[in-house]
């Protein structure tokens, strides 16, 4: 497959860094203190396709979310999230791209408010130069509403944008706004089922795999991804 890619947009739980402990634990927390059933973790990320946590709070408590109610899952997760780090590499990666040319963003099913803490706590918010939160998307994935949003907001053609993703909601998602499709295959939801372009194992082969599809602009001829499915 041969394309031009001039930016890379990411996915964030999962794909940047580990975040099932600290989101799963803020939603049942406060669930719970809220009134609600003590759900467990894999009831919780079950409930991820809802979208951002506004919605996740209203189905899993079965009514209108407060905007206390709001304050407190973001208040908890920061807690939780104090001492979480980017996976291995990452950070690597993130650099080593945009050092290659290409403009990094991220869009994340998660909200603005969540993306903006975590991102913070993690030291990667000033890497992508363009965040998109799932509640300003419309509709979750797979919808691509939410990437398509992302690519307008950098002015790039979406078929000029790889999107990297850890479930198979990214990778449909990537597809249907007709983005190069690259499964990380070391996050939290991988699994090799997922219908992604390229499947890479670490942050060390993403950097590869783009810069195999990257545009003479960013430093490498265009050519065919070997491992395209």
């Amino acid at each position: 497959m041969n394309r031009r890619i001039d930016a890379v947009v990411f996915d964030m739980d999962g794909t940047l860094f580990d975040s099932m402990q600290p989101v799963t634990r803020g939603f049942i927390d406060t669930i719970v203190e809220a009134g609600g059933p003590r759900y467990s973790p894999a009831q919780i990320i079950a409930s991820f396709p809802r979208g951002p946590s506004d919605r996740m709070l209203e189905h899993l408590l079965g009514r209108p979310v407060t905007e206390a109610e709001r304050g407190a899952y973001h208040r908890r997760l920061d807690r939780a999230a104090a001492a979480m780090c980017p996976y291995p590499g990452v950070e690597t990666a993130l650099g080593a791209l945009n050092h290659a040319g290409l403009r990094l963003a991220l869009f994340t099913g998660a909200d603005v408010v969540s993306l903006e803490l975590l991102l913070a706590r993690t030291g990667l918010r000033e890497r992508f130069e363009v965040r998109t939160g799932g509640d300003e998307a419309g509709r979750p994935k797979p919808d691509p509403a939410g990437i398509t949003l992302t690519c307008a907001r950098l002015g790039v053609e979406a078929s000029a944008v790889a999107y990297v993703g850890d479930s198979e909601h990214d990778m449909l998602a990537a597809r249907a706004a007709g983005t190069f499709a690259i499964g990380a295959g070391w996050g939290s939801l991988w699994h090799d089922g997922h219908p992604a372009h390229v499947i890479v194992r670490s942050p060390q082969e993403l950097l590869a795999a783009v810069q195999d599809l990257a545009s003479p602009r960013a430093g490498r001829d265009a050519r065919p991804a070997a491992d395209a499915v």
